[in-house]
C-alpha cells in the first residue's frame, strides 16, 4: 500500500509554507523523505522536543515517535520510526497528519490562518484533503476507535476516487439561499467577512477539538489551583522557630558534607596526578626517542643541524625541569595525602560527635512533627465541617481555610524534612562506610539510639492522653483568642471536633511509625554488613594503591637513568656534529676557492673561444676566395708560408703592436718577371693613404676594386697618387681583400684599418678580425705538419 499522492502533495505545501514563515531561513523540500534534514529542527520547535538537531533521520522519527507517545498513545501505536527513517512515504505520512493533528489541538489560529492563506496564494494547494483528514479524526474520536485509523492516508480505490476524492465541505449558511436577481440592500460577502466561519475554521475548531481543549484547559487549571494553595507564605512563630532550627542542622550536616566530599576529592585530585605523571613519563620517552630520530636526520644540512641542536637542548632543558617538577609534585601529593589521612580520621571522631547532637535534636524534632501532624488532622477536619456549613459563615470559612493550607503546608514541609533528614542520613552512613571500621561502632551506637527512641515513643504514646488533655486547654485558649478576633463561636466548637479527629489520627501515626523504626532497625544491620565488606574492600584498594605508587617511583627512577644517558648521548653527538660541521665548513671554503678560480679560468676560455669562432668566420671567408681565385700560387722565396710563425711568436707580436701607436703601412710594388712583392720596413715614412692592392693572386672580378696593377704603375712612374675610392661602405669582399693583405705580411706590419672600417657594423668587418687575418691558412700550408701548440689551463683540468 502507498501514499495518496494528493495527500503528499498537500503534505509538502503545507510544511514548505511553514518553513517561509516559521522556519528562520529554511530551504524547501520536494519530497517527504528530506523532511528530516530541511525541515527537523523547525518541526521539533513547534513540538517543543528536548533534541533540536538531528544528524540522522532515526533519531528525528524516534523523537517524533517519543513525543507522540505521550500526546496521544493510542494512535502513535501504529508508527514505525524505522520505516520511516528509511523512506517509507506512507511512515512518513503517519508522522506528518500526528503533527498537523497536533497544530489543530494546541495551535488552532495559526494551523486555521495558514490554510487560508495557502489557498488564497492560488498555487495548487487543496485544503480539501487536509480538512478531510481532520473530520476522519473527529469520526475516529467520536466512535472512540482507533484501529487502522491511517486508511485515510491511502490511495483510494476507484469509484471511491469518483464519489469522495475532489468532494469539498458543504457549509450551512444563509450564502446559499435563494434571491432575487433585483437589486438588493444586503452587503456582499466577501473572504474577510466570512473568514470565522470558513470550513478551514470549522474543520479545525470542531466540537471535539473544542472539548478537548477544555478539558485540557480544566487540568492546567487544576494544576494552578494547587499550586496556588501550596504558596501560602504566612507560617506561626513555633513554625517558624522550628524552620530555623531544622535550618541551622542543615547549615552543619552540609558542612561536613562539604568537608568530606573536599577531602575526597583532594584525595582523587592526587591520583589523577600521579596518573598524568605516569603519562608524562611516557610523553618524555617517546619525545627522547624522537629526539635520537631528529640527530640521525640533521647530518643532512649545516643550517638545520644548528637549528635543530639548539631546539633539542631547550626540550632537554625544559624536560629536565618538568620531570624534577613532577618528581617534586608526587612527593608534595604523598604528603598531603598522609595529613589528609591523619585529618580525616580526626574529622570522623568530631563528627560522631556531632553526630550524637544532631540526634538528639532529630528526636526533639520528631515530637514537633508530631505536634504538627496533630494539628494539621484538626484543620483537615476543620476544613470538612466548614464545607458544609451555610453561606452566612462564608467569612469565617476563609480564615479556615488558611488556617488549614497553612497546617497543611507546614504539615509537607516537616514531612519533607523528616524525609530529608533520614535520606541526609543513609547518604552519611554510605559515605562513613569508605573511612575505618569505627563506623561499624557507630551504627551500633544507632542501633542503641533507635531502641532508646523506640522506648521513648512508647513512653510518648502512654502520656498522649496527658498532652489530649493538653492540647485541649491549648485548643480552648486558642478558640478565645479566635472568638475575640473573628467574634464566630461556632468555629470554636469545629476546633474542638478537629482535635479529637486528630487525637486519633495521632495514633494511627504512632503504630505506623513503630512499623518504620522496625524496618529502619533491619536496614541498619544490613547497612552494618556492607560497612564490613566494604572496609575489606578499601584495605585492598590501600595495598594496590601503595603498591602502584611503589611502582611509579621505580619506574621514574629508571626514567631519570635513562633521562641522563641521553643527556651524555647528547652532549657527545652535539661534539662530533660540531667536528663535522667545522670539517665541512673547511671543504666548503675551499671548493668556494676553487670554484671562483675555475669561474675566473672558464671566463678567460670563453673570451678565447669567441676570438677562435671569429677567426673561424675569417678563415671560412678566406678559404671561399681561395677556391674562387684563378691566379697562380706566389713561388718566391718572399711569399707567404715562408714568413709564418709559431703562435708565441705571433701573440707576442700582436701585444708589441699595441702597445706602439697604430701607422698605415704602405706597399712599394715592384712588378718584374717573378711577380715578387716586398714590402717597406719598419719606421719607413711615406704618405698616408688607405690601402693599395698589389696582389695579383685574388680575384680581379670585383667592382669595388679602386686600382689595378696598371694604374699603380703609372702612379709609382708619374710620382703622382690617385685618390682614394672612398665607399659608403666596405663590402664583404672589401674585407676579405683587407684580411687577405695582413695574411701576407709579418704581424708587426699588421693593420686594422680603421678609417675604412670604423663606420662598419657587420661583425667580419671588425677591426680585431681583419687585424689578426694573417693567420696561416693556405692550402699548401695544409700539408705541412704543425707545431705543438702549448696546452691551455682548462685542457689540463681535463687531462687531470
Amino acid at each position: 500500500m502507498s501514499a495518496d499522492t494528493m495527500i503528499v502533495d498537500s503534505f509538502i505545501r503545507v510544511t514548505n509554507y511553514f518553513a517561509s514563515k516559521y522556519g528562520n531561513e529554511t530551504g524547501e523540500i520536494g519530497s517527504l523523505v528530506d523532511l528530516w534534514k530541511i525541515h527537523g529542527n523547525m518541526i521539533s520547535q513547534m513540538m517543543d522536543c528536548d533534541t533540536k538537531d538531528f544528524r540522522s533521520s532515526d533519531l528525528f522519527y524516534e523523537v517524533l515517535h517519543r513525543k507522540f507517545v505521550l500526546i496521544n498513545g493510542s494512535l502513535a501505536e501504529d508508527l514505525n520510526p524505522a520505516e520511516a527513517a528509511n523512506g517509507d512515504l506512507l511512515e512518513i505520512c503517519k508522522f506528518f497528519v500526528l503533527f498537523l493533528e497536533y497544530l489543530r489541538k494546541d495551535h488552532p489560529d495559526m494551523l486555521s490562518n495558514v490554510l487560508e492563506n495557502l489557498n488564497s496564494l492560488q498555487t495548487g494547494f487543496k485544503s480539501v484533503y487536509v480538512l478531510d483528514l481532520f473530520a476522519f479524526f473527529d469520526k475516529l474520536y467520536s466512535e472512540d476507535n482507533v484501529e487502522d485509523w491511517w486508511t485515510c492516508l491511502v490511495h483510494p480505490t476507484d469509484d471511491s476516487e469518483s464519489s469522495s476524492g475532489f468532494r469539498t465541505p458543504t457549509r450551512n449558511n444563509s450564502f446559499l439561499s435563494y434571491t432575487t436577481p433585483t437589486a438588493t440592500a444586503r452587503r456582499l460577502r466577501t473572504a474577510t467577512s466570512t473568514a470565522r466561519r470558513s470550513p478551514i475554521v470549522e474543520a479545525v475548531d470542531s466540537p471535539t477539538m473544542k472539548f478537548m481543549r477544555s478539558e485540557r484547559e480544566l487540568k492546567q487549571a487544576k494544576i494552578h489551583l494547587r499550586d496556588a494553595q501550596n504558596h501560602v507564605e504566612d507560617l506561626e512563630k513555633e513554625n517558624e522557630q522550628l524552620k530555623k532550627e531544622n535550618r541551622k542542622q542543615k547549615i552543619t550536616i552540609d558542612d561536613l558534607k562539604a568537608d568530606m566530599t573536599g577531602k575526597r576529592a583532594t584525595a582523587e585530585e592526587a591520583e589523577k596526578q600521579v596518573q598524568e605523571m605516569c603519562a608524562q613519563l611516557k610523553k618524555l620517552a617517546l619525545e627522547n626517542e624522537g629526539l635520537q630520530r631528529q640527530l640521525n636526520e640533521y647530518r643532512d644540512t649545516v643550517r638545520t643541524q644548528k637549528r635543530q641542536l639548539e631546539d633539542l637542548e631547550i626540550e632537554k632543558e625544559d624536560n629536565s625541569k618538568k620531570l624534577s617538577k613532577a618528581t617534586e609534585d608526587l612527593e608534595d601529593r604523598m604528603r598531603e595525602l598522609r595529613r589528609t589521612r591523619d585529618t580525616t580520621e580526626e574529622e570522623i571522631d568530631r563528627y560522631r560527635r556531632s553526630e550524637i547532637e544532631l540526634n538528639e535534636k532529630l528526636r526533639v524534632a520528631l515530637q514537633e512533627a508530631s505536634n504538627l501532624t496533630e494539628h494539621l488532622a484538626t484543620v483537615e477536619s476543620l476544613k470538612s465541617n466548614l464545607h458544609a456549613e451555610n453561606m452566612r459563615l462564608t467569612s469565617a470559612l476563609d480564615e479556615v481555610n488558611i488556617v488549614v493550607a497553612r497546617s497543611q503546608q507546614d504539615a509537607d514541609n516537616t514531612k519533607t524534612l523528616l524525609n530529608e533528614e533520614k535520606e541526609l542520613h543513609q547518604k552519611q552512613m554510605e559515605k562513613m562506610q569508605l573511612e575505618k571500621t569505627e563506623r561499624t561502632r557507630m551504627a551500633e551506637e544507632t542501633i542503641k539510639r533507635l531502641g532508646e527512641e523506640l522506648e521513648a515513643e512508647r513512653k510518648e504514646r502512654r502520656e498522649l492522653n496527658q498532652i489530649l488533655a493538653d492540647l485541649q486547654s491549648n485548643i480552648l485558649v486558642n478558640d478565645r483568642s479566635s472568638h475575640d478576633q473573628n467574634e464566630q463561636a461556632v468555629s470554636a466548637r469545629v476546633l474542638l471536633e478537629s482535635t479529637r479527629q486528630r487525637v486519633n489520627l495521632m495514633q494511627v501515626e504512632l503504630d505506623g511509625k513503630n512499623k518504620i523504626i522496625a524496618v529502619q532497625k533491619d536496614q541498619i544491620e544490613n547497612a552494618k554488613g556492607i560497612l564490613q565488606s566494604e572496609q575489606v574492600i578499601r584495605e585492598k584498594c590501600q595495598i594496590s594503591f601503595d603498591r602502584r605508587i611503589k611502582e611509579i617511583e621505580l619506574a621514574m627512577n629508571g626514567k631519570q637513568a635513562e633521562v641522563d644517558s641521553l643527556k651524555e648521548k647528547m652532549a657527545n653527538l652535539s661534539a662530533t656534529h660540531q667536528n663535522e660541521i667545522a670539517a665541512q665548513t673547511e671543504e666548503f671554503k675551499l671548493q668556494t676557492e676553487e670554484l671562483q678560480r675555475v669561474n675566473e679560468e672558464l671566463k678567460k676560455l670563453q673570451e678565447k673561444l669567441a676570438e677562435t669562432t671569429k677567426m673561424n668566420v675569417f678563415f671560412e671567408e678566406r678559404i671561399k676566395l681561395f677556391e674562387k681565385s684563378d691566379c697562380s700560387r706566389p713561388s718566391s722565396v718572399d711569399s707567404l708560408p715562408e714568413y709564418l710563425e709559431s703562435q708565441e711568436a705571433q701573440e707576442d707580436m700582436n701585444m708589441i703592436n699595441a702597445l706602439t701607436s697604430r701607422k698605415s703601412v704602405a706597399y712599394s710594388v715592384d712588378m718584374n718577371g717573378e711577380d715578387s712583392v716586398r714590402c717597406t720596413p719598419i719606421g719607413f715614412k711615406n704618405e698616408p693613404r688607405e690601402s693599395i692592392s698589389s696582389l695579383e693572386s685574388f680575384g680581379r672580378n670585383s667592382n669595388t676594386r679602386y686600382s689595378m696593377r696598371s694604374d699603380t704603375l703609372t702612379i709609382a712612374s708619374n710620382g703622382e697618387f690617385k685618390q682614394p675610392f672612398t665607399p659608403t661602405g666596405p663590402s664583404k669582399e672589401r674585407v676579405g681583400v683587407l684580411t687577405a693583405r695582413n695574411q701576407r705580411v709579418r704581424p708587426h706590419l699588421q693593420s686594422a684599418y680603421s678609417v675604412e672600417l670604423g663606420n662598419s657594423d657587420s661583425p667580419s668587418a671588425d677591426e680585431k678580425v681583419v687585424r689578426q687575418g694573417g693567420t696561416p691558412m693556405d692550402t699548401e700550408n695544409k700539408q705541412q705538419p704543425k707545431k705543438k701548440r702549448r696546452e691551455s689551463f682548462f685542457m689540463r683540468l681535463v687531462n687531470k
